[in-house]
């Protein structure tokens, strides 16, 4: 172990073991493994000072990146006969403090261009906010962690969680506050008796004569009462012995 170098040397028995790597501001980033792979026995983790110089000392390209490195180490995995194990999935964990993304690029075998662990399969989850990330490799070579300033595939669902809490919480609040305002409104027109500015809109109550007083309504005086006339019976037609006697024949048969 040197300030730009440290080797570690990993018995596979299903633990985690944590390898903190060098970093240019003297230390805090660390690098966690726990199961190695099938069959795979031991480990040797080479970590290194994740800059340009480092990478041109190991005969690799650097990416084109302005992200700082923050993690670069070289995994080799191997079985109990000492057999390289390379081509196998691993996950491992990374801690670097106060980080909100990473990105992750590997050169694999004799290559010197790095590729995105991404764009062939890989992931890169954050396991809560506080710059711990786990990261998924279809197969062990030289890595280097990049910190970026964006978020990448935050899958925790506790993390989605929070921030649908977050933002309903906030709705909650002013619909309960907007109910009981409007409650205190109601209250405070039965209370004085205006009763028309509950019931009636404000355009109606522009006009005050439009809007009719439900808090005094007119009072009812009774009439003096008259006595009922029934109407007039309808008009007869003369009788016989009446248009005699208009004709004056009724006394000529009395004569």
């Amino acid at each position: 172990t040197t300030a730009d170098e440290v080797y570690g040397f990993m018995l596979v028995d299903g633990s985690v073991q944590i390898l903190e790597v060098p970093t240019s501001s003297g230390g805090g980033n660390y690098a966690s493994f726990g199961d190695m792979g099938e069959n795979i026995t031991r480990a040797v983790v080479s970590a290194f000072v994740a800059n340009d110089t480092s990478l041109t000392s190991m005969g690799l390209t650097a990416t084109n990146t302005s992200f700082p490195g923050r993690v670069l180490m070289t995994i080799d995995r191997m079985d109990d006969v000492g057999d390289l194990m390379g081509n196998q999935p691993l996950t491992f964990n990374v801690s670097i403090p106060g980080a909100t993304g990473i990105e992750v690029y590997a050169y694999h075998g004799n290559a010197t261009e790095p590729t995105n662990v991404t764009s062939e399969g890989g992931t890169i989850t954050a396991i809560d906010v506080l710059g711990n990330y786990t990261v998924m490799v279809p197969r062990t070579s030289t890595f280097i962690v990049y910190e970026s300033s964006s978020s990448i595939d935050h899958n925790d669902d506790s993390l989605w969680g929070l921030f649908a809490l977050l933002l309903v919480v906030p709705v909650i609040i002013a619909l309960v506050f907007l109910l009981q305002r409007r409650k205190r409104q109601q209250a405070r027109a039965c209370d004085t008796g205006d009763l028309a500015t509950m019931l009636y809109p404000v355009s109606v109550l522009a006009t005050p004569s439009a809007a009719p007083s439900l808090a005094s309504p007119p009072l009812f005086t009774p009439t003096t009462p008259h006595p009922y006339y029934p109407p007039p019976p309808p008009a007869k037609e003369p009788g016989f012995f009446s248009r005699m006697f208009k004709r004056g024949q009724l006394r000529e048969l009395t004569w």
